[in-house]
C-alpha cells in the first residue's frame, strides 16, 4: 500500500538545481580582470622573448607567468568548489526535519521526505507545515502560533502549492 502511494503521488521533495561542476569554477576564476591582464602580459612576453632569444630560451618568462596564472586559477577554483560542496552538505543537514505522523494507525516519527498523501501529521508549536493538507482537528490554530493540530496530507513535493510556485519562479528566472 505504501509503495503504491509513493508510485501514484511521488515523494515529498522539490526539484533542485543540479550542482555546478569544477570546470564552472575554473571558468569563473579565469574571469578575474587581474588574471586577464597577466595573461595579456604573458602573451606579450612570450612573443617578445621568442622573437629576441628564440625558442625555448625566450619563452621562459612568458611560460612562468602562464604557470602562475594557472596555479592561481586552480587554487581559487578548488577553494570555491570545496566551499560549494560544504554548503550543499550544510543544506542537507538543515533539511533533515522530522515530524510526528500517524500512518497505518500507528503514530511515528517520519522524515518530511517520507510523508505521503493519507498520512496524518501532528503539528506542534514551532513546526513548519511540511506538505499541503486538510485541517482535521485542533484548537487555537493561528498562523505561526499553533497550539497543536492534526492535518491530513493531500499533496507532496512539486505538486504542492509551494512546489508549483517554485517551478514558476524557476521558469521565470531561466527566461532572463
Amino acid at each position: 500500500m505504501l509503495h503504491k502511494r509513493k508510485e501514484i503521488y511521488g515523494v515529498n521533495k522539490f526539484a533542485e538545481k543540479p550542482s555546478r561542476g569544477f570546470l564552472v569554477y575554473v571558468w569563473e576564476a579565469l574571469q578575474d580582470t587581474t588574471l586577464m591582464i597577466l595573461a595579456f602580459c604573458a602573451l606579450v612576453s612570450l612573443l617578445v622573448g621568442i622573437m629576441t632569444e628564440g625558442w625555448p630560451k625566450g619563452a621562459h618568462d612568458g611560460l612562468g607567468i602562464v604557470a602562475s596564472i594557472l596555479l592561481v586559477v586552480f587554487v581559487t577554483a578548488t577553494s570555491d568548489y570545496k566551499q560549494s560542496l560544504q554548503f550543499k552538505d550544510l543544506q542537507k543537514e538543515k533539511k533533515k526535519i522530522t515530524v510526528q505522523a500517524t500512518r497505518d494507525g500507528f503514530r511515528q516519527k517520519l522524515s518530511i521526505y517520507e510523508l505521503l498523501p493519507g498520512d496524518i501529521v501532528h503539528i506542534s508549536i514551532g513546526d513548519l507545515v511540511p506538505a499541503d493538507g486538510l485541517f482535521v482537528s485542533g484548537f487555537s490554530v493561528l498562523i505561526n502560533e499553533s497550539s497543536s493540530c492534526k492535518m491530513l496530507v493531500t499533496t507532496v513535493g512539486m505538486r504542492t502549492q509551494w512546489g508549483k510556485l517554485m517551478a514558476v519562479l524557476k521558469e521565470k528566472w531561466s527566461m532572463h
